[in-house]
């Protein structure tokens, strides 16, 4: 307050002052026309005067000079705020806003403009958050999302997106569309005629970056910005090979149930028909054909029993000791009628003293079984599947081995073929596989905390193994003592 009076109050005295003199001057003036005052009398007053006409003229200079502090004062302030509103035009809303003065009015100006500075900066980085989090969710999610504009440039690449396509999001930004998804089919064409229409769904096919083609999902999501197209994809490449699988192995479980039946029912009605003229070695061939055909049979649905466990994830293991040599044995037992039959021979290799397992017996003697059922399979009559046994060293996991005479697995499908549905052509025609076998054998290892794989064997065919894990060492001795 004292600083917005103080110009008004010197204001006031220099105009008193300078409204005094005049009166006097004015009166005298008067008293001289008026013959009241003579001539020297006045002069006389006039000296009198000029003193207080010089201190009324430096009182002038003096409050000019003050006025002029005073509003030279104010603008330095007012600028002050200008600089700071202009930065925060610029984006700088960390700087506060310090100014201090004696004006009331100032420094409530600077105080509202210094709080909505703080508002701002709030404000701001609750958007940034929210942006930011809004793309990490939009960068996390398996689907592709691409944004383009009016001309079908891209404008936007998700980290989905780089995922399915193979392009990075540097790459393909400002690039058209066509060049980063473009069509598979022979006669070409635009991406964009492929597109549905607003929210449904199509399914196109696409080159990849590598070359190959993918298959794509495409849904054209609900503009946000007028001009621009969001599209959301995602790669059902695999779904799709395994529709395609599920029903290639739909429509051969028929061959596959068909064959073990008629075998069976070929012997059966033989048996029938002629019993009392057939040798007692024909009656034996027939009832070993019943019993291969009964083989195959409980092996499929086994098989069969384990991928529906699989895929409702109701798979469990029922772990108990168990010794390998027992469960190998078991497992040539029931594999023994398929080997005999293509005129083949096992061979066993195995360390004189093994430790013993912690495993699901009956789900170990199925892996085993699926593999030397593969391997005889696949590999020529008259050959001979070699079975060994080994671990690197004490303690390591039981690494079992089955190798075969056959044309070997590709490189690239080394990986593949343990996949469900998953097969490969076998030897000849008649023989046929349901492709669950191999899936099967991976999942049980896996279940054991144990690994799976293929290896090309010299010579020519492949080395299919699987690795178990043994008892710990003390409970070892202790199942040994209770079962002596």
């Amino acid at each position: 307050m004292k600083s917005r009076g103080l110009p008004r109050q010197v204001a006031a005295l220099v105009g008193l002052l300078v409204l005094v003199i005049s009166a006097l001057m004015i009166v005298s003036i008067n008293l001289l026309a008026q013959n009241v005052l003579d001539p020297q009398s006045f002069a006389r007053f006039t000296r009198a005067l000029l003193p207080l006409g010089l201190i009324a003229l430096l009182a002038v200079l003096g409050a000019a000079l003050l006025v002029g502090w005073f509003i030279q004062t104010r603008l330095e302030v007012l600028h002050q705020l200008t600089d700071y509103a202009r930065q925060m035009g610029q984006g700088d809303l960390q700087t506060p806003i310090a100014v201090q003065t004696n004006s009331a009015e100032v420094d409530r100006l600077a105080r509202v403009l210094d709080t909505t500075r703080a508002q701002l900066l709030e404000n701001v980085e609750a958007l940034s958050e929210a942006r930011q989090l809004s793309e990490t969710l939009i960068q996390s999610v398996v689907e592709g999302i691409i944004t383009c504009d009016a001309d079908w440039q891209i404008v936007f690449f998700s980290a989905g997106a780089a995922r399915i396509t193979g392009w990075t999001s540097e790459s393909a930004a400002g690039k058209p569309l066509d060049v980063v998804l473009p069509l598979s089919n022979a006669e070409g064409g635009h991406f964009a005629d492929y597109l549905p229409i607003d929210s449904g769904r199509r399914t196109v096919v696409v080159r990849h970056l590598s070359g190959g083609t993918i298959t794509l999902a495409v849904t054209r999501a609900k503009p946000i910005t007028e001009g621009q197209t969001t599209l959301v994809i995602h790669d059902i490449s695999e779904e799709t090979r395994r529709r395609k699988a599920q029903t290639y192995f739909l429509a051969s479980m028929s061959h596959e149930f068909r064959t073990p039946l008629a075998g069976m029912q070929a012997s059966i009605e033989l048996l029938q028909e002629n019993l009392r003229q057939l040798s007692v070695e024909e009656v034996q061939q027939l009832l070993n054909s019943i019993h291969l055909s009964l083989s195959m049979l409980h092996q499929l649905i086994d098989n069969l029993l384990e991928s529906s466990k699989l895929e409702a994830n109701h798979f469990t293991l029922n772990r108990r000791a168990a010794e390998l040599e027992q469960l190998l044995g078991a497992a040539i037992r029931l594999i023994e009628p398929m080997i005999a039959r293509r005129d083949q021979r096992l061979t066993l290799e195995e360390p004189l003293d093994l430790p013993t397992l912690r495993v699901d017996p009956t789900r170990t003697i199925q892996m085993i079984v699926n593999l030397l059922s593969n391997a005889s399979k696949y590999s020529p009559v008259g050959s001979v599947i070699e079975i060994s046994v080994q671990q690197a060293q004490e303690g390591d996991p039981l690494r079992i081995s089955i190798a075969d005479r056959g044309r070997g697995i590709n490189p690239g499908t080394q990986t593949s073929i343990f996949m469900p549905f998953v097969r490969l052509e076998p030897e000849s025609q008649s023989d046929h596989g349901s492709g669950i076998g191999l899936s099967v054998v991976k999942a049980i290892a896996e279940a054991h905390q144990g690994q799976v794989g293929v290896e090309a064997r010299a010579g020519g065919g492949s080395v299919f193994w699987f690795t178990l894990p043994i008892l710990e060492t003390q409970e070892t001795h202790e199942t040994k003592a209770m079962n002596p």
